[in-house]
């Protein structure tokens, strides 16, 4: 752990430090699919962290150090539902101090936003 941040990968001296930050985790799931019955089948928070521990084994075959910000179920604040809109500025603001101590070189936040079917969007989110 460092600051908060874990790296599940080897470290390799030298090497550039990538910071993924999978969206979402704990009580907060971000997007979700419904089945035909209506039940949650896919949440955002499941996928993201999916995704990000993928991307950190192939990044860290590759040479690169790995960090992630959560490497399980949980946000890195707590979460009261009655102030959703203050705690979201303050997860957000927990996982990009966490990556500025990182001093990793590139910081990848991973999210998949929903839409209805009719749409079809790709976000880029510059720094």
């Amino acid at each position: 752990m460092i600051n908060g941040s874990s790296s599940i990968f080897r470290s390799w001296p030298g090497a550039k430090t990538i910071y993924l930050d999978p969206g979402h985790g704990g009580i907060d799931s971000g997007a979700a699919h419904r089945d035909a019955q209506g039940h949650v089948d896919l949440e955002e928070k499941n996928l993201s962290l999916a995704v990000a521990k993928r991307l950190a084994e192939l990044l860290n075959v590759a040479g690169y150090n790995v960090l992630l910000s959560r490497d399980g179920d949980y946000t890195l604040t707590k979460f009261n539902a009655r102030e959703t809109r203050e705690r979201i500025k303050e997860e957000a603001q927990a996982r990009v101090d966490l990556a500025n101590d990182s001093r990793a070189a590139l910081y990848i936040a991973l999210h998949f936003n929903g839409y209805a079917p009719s749409l079809s969007k790709t976000a880029a989110w510059p720094c």
